[in-house]
């Protein structure tokens, strides 16, 4: 959730893997690592899919830019309740209760 843009992004189960890998301290090229067997794909698409991913939270400030190639992003505490089953951006109005 990014509470300054007021906006929420729900994952489906591929984005619930990246992210949990990531909250647990593994580096994309270890998450493509583990995704390469489980989806059947090369594990150089598996990595450019990964850093797609990344670059996409990045944008929504969801995560820290990575300084470098070798980077690890920083998610801050470690995140819970976050995997859903969708992935896409939700614009929550302003305002707006529940």
């Amino acid at each position: 959730m990014n509470i300054k843009g007021g906006h929420m992004i729900t994952l489906n189960l591929t984005g619930s893997m990246i992210w949990q890998q990531l909250a647990d301290g593994r580096s994309p090229e270890q998450i493509a690592d583990t995704l390469s067997p489980q989806f059947g794909i090369p594990r150089e698409q598996a990595l450019a899919d990964v850093n797609e991913f990344l670059e996409q939270l990045e944008t929504q400030q969801l995560i820290a830019p990575l300084e470098s190639e070798n980077s690890r992003p920083s998610l801050g505490p470690k995140p819970a309740g976050l995997f859903c089953n969708l992935f896409g951006k939700r614009s929550s109005p302003a305002g707006s209760t529940k």
